[in-house]
């Protein structure tokens, strides 16, 4: 059978009994979900919804206990201030990025302290579960790609003293001592049987308070996904490897989500955070329709805005109209490079005419743009650079963010050494500080450049995607 085998907890001497804890309990379980802190510091106030997902699967199973913690955003607690939290838990559930993972492991390490078992899930501990597990002795189980079923079936197994390597998705320590991991979970394609997730458990109404420049006021936002996974394999992003292609959910779903969001806590300001939005081109016509017959509705309309990220090769300016009528105001870009070798070398699959046509069906459909680009990638000299500026100022995005390459695990770029990485600690990984060597250019080379990019493309005065607030100087 397969055991959790890890450092004693404090009045246990046999590894195995730290499964045999649950065993022949109800499904009363008391599961703390804790969302850790991240190293970057100018990120988007954006709720932990891959836990709340699985929170609320888990709860219409049975599970019902739950408890989340937004670490990141809402507490900022330091690991040594969730003591009576573990006291009330008996299982602590922890999610994040990789900028994330420093204080994830600090918190495992303080759950195992006070005799938890620690369950890591996310798009970081996905393609590190074994260095995970090598590293962080507070980890008893990571959960790799989507956790829904995966962790509802976890619980099931230690419920019932299972065994753990029937459990596909997971790794643990053998008895040895050694990281293994299990079969690969299928994926859920029916997304439409999954709950919204479940906002209850954290504070909403203090995400989205920072307005936005995309909206027409300053009312608050939320975040919604239609889709998972990716129809492509850029070299620098993870979603292939963690999530893989693309599922959706359908039209009806997500706008029966968008109006129960709206019904709860009056908000009708929405952001995607989808990898490809317009992948399903009839799914997106869909939902289109049905928000723009609730804008037109004699009694009651509800005129809802939101924000999308898309692929210049997935959609046009018909599409791009309805989205606009339907209430679309941002369209979000991923450029890259204004480099045609590095967009072929990176697998982004489109050319600089492809991106163009699309900023310019934006602009026609009235829609606002929004690019980001890479310093850094493979291959990048001088030269390139200013491929990219230049074309960054050709295309006249409304706003724009330059980022330096950060090669994250899962990547491609990360998995065959497409560059040198110069610092090997993930915990000192920001998106706008270079840690790899590119060629001739280096750390200092790559953060030089990124600055003098965003300052050209976006002019000193620019301000990113928040409003300035009015009492400032």
């Amino acid at each position: 059978m397969g055991t959790i085998s890890l450092t004693p907890i404090v009045g246990l001497s046999q590894p195995e009994h730290r499964i045999s804890l649950l065993a022949g309990r109800e499904k009363d379980l008391k599961i703390l979900a804790i969302n850790p802190g991240s190293v970057n510091q100018d990120r988007l106030p954006i709720p932990p919804l891959g836990i709340l997902y699985v929170a609320a699967y888990t709860r219409k199973n049975g599970y019902a206990n739950w408890r989340v913690i937004d670490n990141d955003i809402i507490e900022h607690r330091s690991p040594d201030q969730f003591a009576d939290d573990f006291a009330w838990a008996d299982i602590v559930a922890i999610t994040g990025t990789t900028a994330q993972c420093k204080q994830a492991m600090q918190i495992a390490n303080a759950a195992k302290q006070a005799g938890k078992i620690v369950v890591y899930g996310g798009p970081h501990a996905t393609p590190t579960w074994k260095e995970t597990l090598e590293m962080c002795p507070g980890v008893d189980i990571v959960v790799r790609g989507e956790g829904e079923l995966t962790f509802l079936e976890l619980l099931e197994t230690l419920r019932h003293n299972g065994d753990l390597s029937q459990v596909n998705g997971i790794a643990f320590r053998d008895t040895d001592g050694i990281p293994v991991k299990t079969g690969k979970r299928q994926r859920n394609f029916d997304l439409d049987e999954l709950p919204f997730p479940a906002r209850d458990l954290v504070p909403t109404e203090r995400y989205g308070d920072q307005p936005l420049v995309r909206f027409s006021t300053d009312e608050r936002y939320a975040h919604l996904i239609m889709t998972r996974g990716c129809t492509d394999k850029c070299e620098f992003c993870n979603t292939p490897n963690n999530w893989g292609g693309p599922s959706w959910r359908t039209a009806g779903n997500l706008f029966a989500e968008m109006l129960e969001v709206h019904q709860t806590y009056g908000i009708r300001y929405f952001h995607f955070q989808d990898d490809v939005f317009t992948v399903n081109q009839e799914l997106v016509r869909n939902l289109c329709y049905l928000l723009i017959e609730i804008r037109m509705r004699k009694q009651g309309p509800i005129r809802f805005e939101w924000s999308c990220l898309a692929r210049p090769d997935q959609f046009d300016y018909e599409l791009l109209a309805l989205m606009k009528l339907a209430g679309c105001v941002q369209i979000e870009i991923g450029v890259e490079s204004g480099s045609e070798a590095l967009l072929k070398s990176s697998r982004k699959r489109y050319t600089k005419e492809i991106i163009r046509k699309a900023f310019i069906a934006a602009r026609q459909a009235g829609i606002r743009t929004y690019a980001f680009f890479i310093v850094g990638l493979p291959g990048e000299t001088e030269e390139t650079w200013r491929e990219t500026v230049h074309f960054a100022k050709e295309l006249k995005p409304d706003g724009s963010v330059f980022t330096v390459l950060t090669p994250y695990p899962g990547t491609d770029i990360n998995l065959k050494n497409r560059v040198e990485i110069i610092d090997p600690d993930w915990t000192n990984w920001l998106y706008k500080t270079p840690v790899v060597k590119v060629g001739d250019l280096g750390p200092k080379d790559l953060k030089r450049l990124r600055n003098i990019a965003n300052r050209l493309v976006n002019g000193p005065g620019y301000h990113g995607a928040y409003r300035l607030d009015p009492n400032m100087n």
